[in-house]
């Protein structure tokens, strides 16, 4: 693990009345959450207190890779323009860091992750990725792998604005059991989906463009019909699909078949 042994700094975190420490407070939220939104609400709520000011999670199909056009990617606090750039799957096969740690098995800063893609040599594209992170402040920061049954593995990074944050091997300690716990909480609720969702063709559209990060107002332009009625068909969405975001309704329906990217 990337993190030093000796921090010389530490965030000031509270432990709960009975003397329970913030990691195990915040697994013990996540765990008995039934929610994917809350639970990721919950992740960045937790992961404030160790410094992390950002947070991203790539839900990938089995056996492909962490940034291909079929991940999905829930991330806060991430400059806007990183948000935008990372939306367009053309730029983001390009960033070698999720599976190079994924590969690795173990938590990583992103700072040794370049290096070590660097030194074993890689083209063009993948080194003004790098430059376009550093131009967007996107300098301190760690990825960790995370587990799940039947191969549904996943990647989730924090970001720091105090690079001091990542020395302290106790904060990644707590992260990385907090990305874990979520990513395990995740894949139950995946498997206690109903196996009999019906989806119209319209709906089925609708869907598939909510899982390319299309707002509504995008998807009726897209599809020459109202806001107001795909408002409607994102709500009976939610219904169908038991969820109440839209990152869940799309991991919901991946996991399902019900749509591909």
């Amino acid at each position: 693990m990337q993190c030093s042994s000796q921090a010389s700094w530490q965030f000031d975190v509270q432990a709960g009345a009975a003397g329970e420490a913030p990691v195990e407070r915040a697994i013990a939220q996540i765990s008995t959450n039934h929610v994917i939104g809350d639970i990721f609400r919950l992740v960045r709520s937790a992961a404030r207190n160790y410094g992390a000011v950002r947070h991203s999670y790539h839900f990938t199909p089995i056996f492909h890779s962490q940034t291909s056009e079929e991940t999905v990617v829930d991330s806060a606090g991430f400059p806007p323009h990183w948000i935008s750039l990372y939306e367009d799957r053309s730029f983001r096969t390009h960033d070698p860091i999720p599976d190079y740690i994924m590969g690795r098995g173990e938590l990583l800063r992103w700072s040794t992750a370049i290096e070590e893609t660097v030194a074993r040599g890689t083209d063009e594209k993948v080194l003004q990725y790098f430059q376009a992170m550093r131009d967007s402040g996107l300098v301190h920061g760690i990825g960790i792998p995370v587990f799940g049954p039947r191969n549904r593995n996943a990647y989730m990074s924090y970001g720091f604005d105090d690079p001091r944050a990542i020395d302290d091997s106790d904060a990644c300690s707590a992260l990385r059991a907090i990305a874990q716990a979520a990513h395990t909480q995740i894949c139950l609720l995946q498997d206690r989906r109903s196996d009999h969702v019906i989806l119209s063709a319209r709906e089925k559209q609708v869907l598939e463009w909510i899982a390319r990060g299309k707002s509504n107002t995008d998807i009726a332009d897209i599809l020459n019909i109202s806001p107001d009625t795909i408002a409607t068909y994102v709500k009976r969405l939610f219904l169908k699909l038991e969820a109440r975001e839209r990152v869940g309704a799309t991991i919901k329906a991946l996991r399902m078949g019900l749509i591909s990217l």
